[in-house]
C-alpha cells in the first residue's frame, strides 16, 4: 500500500508538504481491499524507495558510543537520528470500517526512553530501533515490522475484504522524491517471494550452460588431436 501522497488524488496528498514536527501531525485514510485471504502467519513491512541507507557517508555516520547511551553522541549520528519507526495495528471490516493506524517516531520526536512502553523493548534496544540499524544493501528497500500469526487452523489469518490503513504522515520524503509503502506478505511451505533471488539463479544458471557448451565444442573440435612428442616414421 504506496502511501507516499504525491498523486493529486492521493488522500494523503494534503500531507506530502507537512513539516515534520508538525503537531498533531497530517493524518490520512487510505482503504484497500485483499481480494485473497491470507491463511498462515502474516509478515507486515514498512517500504522506503530512493532512501539511500548504503551511502558511504549514512554508513559512516553509525556511532556506536551513540547506541550505548552516550548523551554528548546523540546529535552526531546521522544513521540513529533519522529513525523510521511506524506502529501497525491491523483490523477488518464487517459493515463499517475499522483502523489500520499508523504512527511512527520520525527524527526523534520522542526521547529514546519512550520508544516503548515495555522496559525490556525500551531505548537502545528496541526493537523497532535494532532493525532500522541494519544498513539495508539498496535505496529501495523493505524492513519487517510485526508477523501476525495465525490464532488457529479454522480461520485465516487475515480475511479476504476491505481493510482501512489511517495513517499518521509525520516522516516527509518527497523531497528526495522518496515513496513510502506498507506490506503485508506471507510465506509458503518454499519460504517468501524473493524475485532477485530466482533472477539471480536464472541468469548465473544461464552463464553457466552458454560457457558449457562453448567448452563441449572447444573439447570435440580440438581435444582429439595428437599431442605424442614421438616423431612419426
Amino acid at each position: 500500500i504506496d502511501y507516499t501522497g504525491t498523486e493529486p488524488s492521493s488522500p494523503c496528498n494534503k500531507c506530502l508538504n507537512v513539516s515534520w514536527d508538525s503537531t498533531p501531525p497530517c493524518t490520512c485514510t487510505i482503504n484497500f481491499t485483499l481480494e485473497h485471504s491470507f491463511e498462515s502467519n502474516v509478515f507486515m513491512y514498512y517500504g522506503l524507495s530512493n532512501f539511500y541507507q548504503n551511502h558511504r557517508r549514512y554508513v559512516k555516520s553509525r556511532d556506536d558510543s551513540q547506541l550505548n547511551g552516550d548523551n554528548s553522541s546523540l546529535l552526531v549520528g546521522i544513521h540513529a537520528c533519522v529513525l523510521f519507526s511506524p506502529v501497525f495495528e491491523i483490523l477488518y471490516c464487517y459493515y463499517f470500517c475499522l483502523i489500520l493506524g499508523t504512527t511512527k517516531p520520525v527524527n526523534w520526536p520522542k526521547p529514546v526512553y519512550m520508544l516503548d512502553s515495555e522496559p525490556d523493548n525500551n531505548g537502545f534496544i528496541n526493537e523497532d530501533f535494532i532493525v532500522w540499524m541494519r544498513t539495508a544493501a539498496l535505496p529501495t528497500f523493505r524492513k519487517l515490522y510485526r508477523l501476525i500469526e495465525r490464532k488457529n487452523n479454522l480461520q485465516p489469518t487475515l480475511q479476504a475484504g476491505k481493510y482501512s490503513l489511517d495513517i499518521a504522515y509525520n516522516y516527509p520524503v518527497h523531497s528526495f522524491d522518496g515513496r513510502k509503502r506498507m506490506i503485508l506478505s506471507t510465506i509458503s511451505w518454499m519460504g517468501g517471494k524473493n524475485p532477485f533471488l530466482g533472477i539471480a539463479y536464472i541468469t548465473v544458471g544461464s552463464i553457466c550452460f552458454f560457457l558449457g557448451v562453448v567448452l563441449l565444442i572447444i573439447h570435440h573440435k580440438y581435444g582429439n588431436r595428437n599431442t605424442s612428442a614421438d616423431i612419426p616414421n
